[in-house]
């Protein structure tokens, strides 16, 4: 069917479009956090739970991850041409960035959820976060992974795609570089999130 520009523009009248900086992401701190503050320079020692709502406002970019199929060569017959088979599903890692705060309490609050799920250093600081097991420990998984909620909204602020990343936590803290030459620039935390599993909201398919 030759192109036409007039049903090209009542489908986008009809159906609309989302666009990439409409989001919001949730993020719950795990059992582990439950409770826990990290002390500021402010003189007053902040909550997790209070940063994690803070996250929502500062997450200044977000990678979704994707979702691919891992197939396998299968000769149908034993022999002749080979088919693809897929085996198994791999997700991509959830990548977000951050605008630190004036107070490096949402830097620290990475730190600490790393820290506390394996204990890679001795000292404990001013009183942050604490892993109770010991240097060079792991947690269990239940305890620091979390569910992380990334809604998207359309041009009216109606959340249109809500999606679930079970099992979720961080594993890196990504490289931070600093610059003198980088005047009135925003200092920016990029997280690298691992999860199980994730899945969209209400999706379904019905015959």
């Amino acid at each position: 069917m030759p192109f036409n520009i007039s049903t090209f523009k009542t489908e986008i009248a009809n159906y609309g479009y989302l666009q990439t900086n409409k989001y919001q992401i949730y993020i719950t701190p795990p059992k582990i956090l439950g409770g826990l503050s990290v002390p500021s320079i402010s003189g007053n020692k902040v909550s997790s739970s209070d940063i994690a709502q803070r996250l929502m406002f500062r997450a200044d970019a977000i990678n979704v991850p994707s979702v691919s199929l891992t197939v396998q060569d299968v000769n149908r017959y034993g022999v002749g041409i080979a088919q693809k088979q897929p085996v198994n599903a791999i997700f991509n890692t959830l990548n977000v960035t951050f605008i630190s705060d004036g107070y490096g309490e949402i830097w620290q609050f990475w730190y600490q959820w790393l820290r506390t799920i394996f204990q890679f250093s001795g000292a404990d600081g001013s009183g942050g976060f604490q892993n109770s097991s010991g240097n060079y420990s792991l947690q269990y998984k239940d305890d620091y992974s979390t569910t992380i909620t990334l809604i998207i909204y359309d041009n009216y602020g109606n959340a249109i795609q809500k999606t679930d990343y079970t099992q979720a936590y961080p594993y890196a803290l990504n490289d931070i570089q600093l610059n003198w030459n980088d005047a009135n620039q925003l200092l920016k935390i990029n997280v690298a999130i691992a999860f199980t599993d994730f899945m969209i909201q209400n999706s379904s398919v019905s015959g």
